[in-house]
């Protein structure tokens, strides 16, 4: 069943291939990725996160692909089945259970309130660091349970890039410590003081990406971007306050964790009979880990306003502490191991096994249609900028097929796109990415545009319509998804 667990996870997000870049992309990514390269730009901070390696995927995919999304948003539905995948191995290595590891691994898989962190391509730090993360986790477990160099080698370099991904991962070392005391188990006969030296050499990649922070302490602490009112990146008042923790624990993770309600509900009623009648499972150390992660993830993203505000069914917010949800069910559930094994046993032969892997078939099947409609629904939103950016590319290119070598004169009129969350844009500053080189030579920008081009145009509406509102536009011209202002 995972091999289709997998296949549906991947399947589910493919309708984000058609979504295009949008937001902080259009701010700030492409923009640089635009420009000429220098090795010190991918240490710049944006906004209070290191993100080197993302930096050099938005500029490997806009030389090699332009404005092509399809490429980056492969590769985000590759690290997020990797997420899945490293998920089941680690929670197989915490439950020693297939079955509570499919659980724990089909709950985040097919959740969709995260699905911001995937299908936004600015969101993509949160997905990368999560996948560094649980691999840093993961490094840790095998290295105290084997002892084999190659875990520690990819603990130093996840811990490194949790913290260049993210700024979240400079909490990383600590939930590793923290991970390692409630989680790794201890043979006889073990020595702390080696036991603490091995934690520390796997801390290195994480210290070395914490010294970056440190240069930019003042950035990461006040943010540009902060509340002016507590002007604080983790928003302290946040912490005195836990019912905005437990209030977005509740509402999208543990009504929500499921995109159908009364099977979240079922599973959280059943939850919680296995930790009235199976008491003894609460003092696992385990469960709780994954319990103060989950909680603890809503407290320390507290520097982005949002904690304050509300968290949204489909925000990138969701991400770690959807993991930390699902590896409390699974953990639970595998409690219940010795009851699975017994129900296993009864139905592996006839045709009762056929009959509920038909059914469970079907169930992961229905769940992953749902996810699929709800990520369908977000490229719906982002239609008006698609149709844009393609007309204003294209009618560009097809005018100077009928017209070579002269020059196209363009009023440099501001562009606001409602769902866009950035301030007006020139369509000056827009072409530098949206139009390739030997385009932009050919645009001369002034006050009007060119009355034969925006003649082109009109008989052209139908391919063009936006693209000639927006030259033609008075800044009276409004949709419910696009406000356009004049120059």
């Amino acid at each position: 069943m995972l091999p289709l667990l997998l296949i549906l996870v991947f399947s589910s997000y493919l309708p984000s291939l058609k979504i295009a870049y949008f937001g902080e992309d259009i701010g700030s990514h492409l923009p640089e990725a635009a420009g000429p390269f220098c090795i010190g730009q991918l240490w710049h901070l944006h906004h209070e996160h290191f993100i080197p390696l993302i930096k050099l995927i938005y500029r490997l995919c806009y030389h090699t692909f332009w404005m092509d999304p399809m490429p980056f948003h492969l590769i985000l539905i590759a690290i997020q089945c990797f997420c899945f995948f490293i998920l089941y191995k680690l929670l197989l290595a915490l439950s020693d259970s297939r079955e509570s590891a499919f659980l724990g691994a089909m709950l985040f898989g097919l959740s969709n309130v995260y699905d911001d962190a995937v299908v936004n391509m600015s969101n993509a730090q949160t997905l990368f660091c999560l996948s560094f993360s649980l691999c840093f986790l993961y490094s840790i477990y095998k290295y105290f349970e084997t002892k084999e160099a190659k875990w520690r080698i990819r603990g130093i370099v996840c811990g490194f890039f949790a913290t260049c991904t993210f700024a979240l991962g400079v909490l990383m070392g600590f939930w590793g410590i923290f991970f390692y005391y409630c989680c790794v188990p201890h043979t006889k006969g073990f020595s702390v003081k080696k036991d603490i030296l091995d934690l520390f050499l796997i801390l290195q990649g994480w210290l070395i990406g914490c010294v970056l922070y440190f240069f930019h302490f003042q950035d990461i602490v006040f943010p540009v971007y902060s509340l002016k009112i507590t002007n604080t990146a983790f928003h302290l008042y946040s912490l005195a306050i836990g019912a905005v923790a437990l209030r977005n624990i509740w509402n999208p993770l543990i009504t929500y964790i499921l995109p159908v309600g009364f099977i979240s509900w079922f599973m959280f009623a059943c939850l919680l009979g296995i930790l009235f009648w199976h008491r003894h499972i609460l003092a696992e150390q385990k469960i709780k880990f994954f319990m103060i992660w989950t909680i603890g993830h809503y407290f320390f993203i507290g520097w982005s306003r949002q904690i304050i505000e509300a968290i949204d069914v489909g925000q990138r917010h969701n991400l770690f502490p959807a993991v930390g949800i699902s590896c409390v069910y699974a953990l639970a559930f595998s409690s219940l191991q010795p009851w699975f094994s017994s129900r296993v046993k009864a139905i592996s032969t006839g045709y009762k096994r056929y009959v509920v892997y038909i059914l469970a078939t079907l169930l992961l099947i229905s769940l992953a249609y749902i996810k699929w409609k709800t990520v369908d629904t977000a490229y719906a939103k982002r239609e008006k900028w698609v149709t844009f950016c393609q007309g204003f590319r294209l009618s560009i290119e097809n005018y100077r097929e009928l017209n070579p070598g002269k020059k196209i004169k363009l009023a440099n009129k501001k562009v606001f796109f409602k769902e866009n969350f950035i301030s007006p844009q020139s369509l000056k500053s827009l072409s530098e990415f949206v139009l390739p080189g030997n385009l932009r030579n050919s645009v001369e920008w002034d006050k009007t545009t060119d009355a034969v081009f925006l003649d082109f145009l009109k008989a052209n509406y139908q391919k063009y319509e936006i693209f000639f509102k927006i030259l033609e536009g008075d800044g009276q011209f409004t949709e419910k998804k696009v406000l356009l202002f004049k120059s």
